[in-house]
């Protein structure tokens, strides 16, 4: 307060002396008070300029925000679009497939037969099991003389250093003379084998191949049946 009744004291005086010198009163005074509003002016110009820019620059900035917003929930929207579509696709796709191939209940009988049989099988035989590490070997360069009943080789590994009880499954190849190693027999089931063929009776076993099934899993493609010979011929290494 004290310092606009200054101003305005200055302006009156200065108004007065103006008056005195020939100038109008209320001209002078308005002349004075144009002077000091451009002196204010112009020396925060500097201010204006500033805040005009930061206004314009975060104006700038929320636009692109939304922008950017805007795009982010288009692509969304989109992406759910599309997910929807390959709902609904396979959604179509199961839809026909059950109406085109229903499971009839002559079907599930025939499987539950299969699968009685197959147990049948393998409970006549010494032991059943599959053809371990069969990804990691020969077994798909002969893959295709590999059938149901084919004869195999046991081939006793001591010096394995994965498995000091390994027992090896081998193919021989008529055409080539060639043997193949096609995998291993499981550790859960090779300790035993391990030691009757340590002992040299390795003319007791007989190895075929009980299920092949190109379409499981490498682990699972084939099954080995053993069995013991009622007689002493070799069949194995």
């Amino acid at each position: 307060m004290g310092c606009l009744f200054a101003i305005l004291i200055s302006i009156i005086l200065i108004s007065m002396i103006m008056a005195s010198e020939g100038y109008s009163f209320w001209g002078a005074v308005l002349y004075i008070i144009g002077i000091m509003v451009g002196y204010v002016f112009f020396s925060n110009l500097g201010d204006i300029y500033r805040y005009f820019r930061d206004k314009i620059r975060n104006y700038r900035i929320e636009r692109k925000k939304c922008k950017q917003e805007e795009v982010r929930l288009e692509q969304q929207d989109e992406q759910r679009k599309r997910a929807e579509e390959r709902l609904l696709q396979v959604a179509e796709s199961i839809r026909i497939n059950s109406n085109i191939c229903p499971i009839k209940p002559e079907q599930l009988q025939q499987q539950k037969e299969d699968n009685q049989h197959r147990l049948q099988e393998r409970e006549k035989h010494f032991f059943v099991c599959h053809l371990a590490g069969r990804s990691y070997h020969d077994a798909d360069k002969v893959k295709d003389l590999l059938k149901v009943g084919t004869p195999l080789l046991l081939k006793r590994e001591p010096d394995n250093p994965h498995d000091k009880n390994a027992v090896a499954v081998m193919f021989h190849n008529i055409f080539n003379g060639k043997d193949y190693c096609l995998g291993y027999i499981p550790r859960e089931f090779n300790k035993p084998l391990a030691q009757i063929l340590d002992a040299g009776h390795s003319d007791l076993f007989q190895c075929t191949i009980l299920e092949a099934d190109p379409y499981a899993h490498p682990e699972e493609q084939i099954h080995l049946a053993i069995d013991i010979l009622p007689t002493r011929e070799s069949q194995t290494i």
